[in-house]
């Protein structure tokens, strides 16, 4: 079979994705959780914006459970802003419920001074108990603000949970139980991981850019 041009782009797009997944697997496995954002015990959001004004909240000793549609999120204010500097991923322990419909949800990040820049990261969820990762040096999108006023060093004054709005309002229903977020702090052995990684990271986006 003759593999056009444009397949084989996307096809080495995929695989240059999947080694940067699976590095990232391995640099959290590597990593100690350094800074906790919430271990969600008896949690509770500040507020609520959209959908999530409708939806229901559980508390528990050590989690905390979500049943909202994804056409609206929730926040949470810190007292303080958090130094992350030293880390380099977003680790997330959730537990996708059986009524989840939602295929993913973002985290939105606030640094600077007190709020400036706005640093949103969306997470693909799978059924069941997972944990998931993210480069916390390079936000997926912004909602104010840029890569260059990002500052993982200043973090806060607050933080957001929510759907990704993508579905129309209400939007799909999100059923997620969450446990834990955390900044990871790598060992001196993964750093090396950490920068293949975001090598390889790169390389995928300036591909895709020359494709377009």
């Amino acid at each position: 079979m003759i593999q056009t041009t444009s397949n084989a782009r996307t096809s080495h797009l995929a695989v240059l994705r999947f080694a940067a997944a699976l590095l990232l697997a391995s640099i959290a496995a590597q990593a100690h959780a350094g800074i906790v954002l919430s271990d969600f015990s008896n949690f509770n959001q500040t507020g609520t914006y959209e959908a999530w004004n409708a939806g229901t909240f559980t508390s528990g000793a050590t989690d905390w459970r979500v049943q909202a549609n994804n056409f609206g999120g929730g926040w949470k204010t810190l007292a303080s802003q958090i130094d992350a500097s030293a880390a380099n991923l977003i680790e997330i322990k959730l537990t996708a419920n059986p009524n989840n419909v939602a295929t993913s949800f973002n985290l939105v990040l606030f640094s600077g001074s007190p709020s400036d820049t706005q640093a949103r990261w969306n997470f693909p969820v799978v059924p069941g108990a997972q944990t998931l990762t993210a480069d916390l040096n390079t936000p997926q999108g912004f909602n104010s603000g840029s890569l260059a006023t990002w500052n993982k060093g200043s973090i806060g004054n607050e933080w957001h949970l929510q759907g990704t709005f993508g579905n129309g309002n209400p939007g799909q229903a999100m059923d997620l139980t969450f446990d834990n977020i955390s900044f990871l702090v790598p060992e001196p052995s993964s750093i090396a991981l950490f920068g293949l990684a975001s090598m390889i990271g790169s390389a995928a986006i300036g591909r895709r850019r020359r494709s377009q």
